[in-house]
């Protein structure tokens, strides 16, 4: 008679072992514990041990990667990252979730070479520590998690600044309060123009010198825009068949607060009143 020994001196990951591994692996198990340390025992004959050497390498590698994963990246992600508080540990651990599993080939692939390298352990040996097989059969795992938490850490921090950028620039315009009732943004020619409720231009000057040396790089032309529509903090804006690109519209919707209106077609939009002779951008 042989056995198999499955054991856990982890605080989390010995939680729920035993059922898992009661309704995973067909056999009569025993458990005895001491303090932390938990050990669930399989008796078999050889034969059956050959029999459940991979449905126990499947099981365990599900155990880990599934059941547990997120345990897993919250012990990661601390280890490597001290200063997030619990909200936002939270929302990077869910960012890091959905960048892992953003391919299910990727997922069913992930899982294979994880029962693979735990099934080649269970060939010589009949004693499993869980907590083991995550620090020693998986390093091509741990490190795939390591760099999905820095690239989602990465992703956070830049969003923190982003935010935080929009907030100055929200306070710019209350404080300078509302010098303009309505603008109206037009553009042509890789140049914008603003026109107040009448149709006549404004802020030419302002304009002109913000353009000045600008280069035709993307996004360019939407940074120049709002830095301008900022110092003039008109209450209302409407942005006219505008060639802003989907991050100038979402700073400029969040920098006045819903007072931006986004027009597809009007007659101030067809109209060709716009002086071609003008310096483009």
């Amino acid at each position: 008679m042989s056995h198999w020994v499955v054991t856990s001196n982890h605080p989390v990951l010995g939680e729920g072992l035993g059922e898992f591994l009661a309704r995973s692996i067909a056999g009569q198990w025993t458990e005895s514990r001491q303090g932390q340390h938990v050990a669930y025992t399989l008796s078999d004959s050889g034969e059956e041990r050959i029999r459940h050497a991979w449905p126990m390498a499947r099981a365990l590698a599900q155990y880990l990667l599934i059941y547990h994963e997120r345990d897993w990246l919250d012990e990661l992600l601390a280890r490597r990252y001290h200063s997030f508080d619990p909200d936002e540990h939270r929302q990077i651990v869910k960012d890091v979730l959905s960048l892992l599993h953003s391919d299910r080939e990727q997922d069913v692939g992930r899982l294979d070479l994880a029962a693979t390298l735990i099934f080649s352990y269970l060939e010589s040996s009949s004693t499993v520590v869980v907590e083991g097989i995550r620090t020693f059969l998986l390093p091509d795992i741990r490190v795939e998690f390591e760099e999905a938490i820095d690239h989602a850490v990465d992703i956070f921090l830049m969003e923190q600044e982003y935010q935080e950028f929009v907030r100055l620039l929200r306070q710019l315009v209350q404080v300078a309060g509302h010098s303009k009732e309505w603008i109206h943004v037009r553009f042509r020619d890789n140049r914008f123009f603003f026109e107040d409720g009448s149709g006549t231009r404004i802020g030419e000057d302002l304009v002109t010198d913000m353009l000045e040396g600008v280069d035709h790089e993307e996004g360019a032309l939407d940074d120049v825009l709002i830095s301008a529509l900022v110092t003039l903090a008109p209450a209302r804006i409407t942005i006219h068949r505008g060639q802003l690109h989907a991050e100038g519209r979402e700073t400029l919707k969040q920098v006045f607060e819903g007072n931006v209106l986004f027009c597809h077609g009007c007659a101030r939009c067809y109209s060709r009143e716009i002086d071609t002779d003008r310096r483009s951008f």
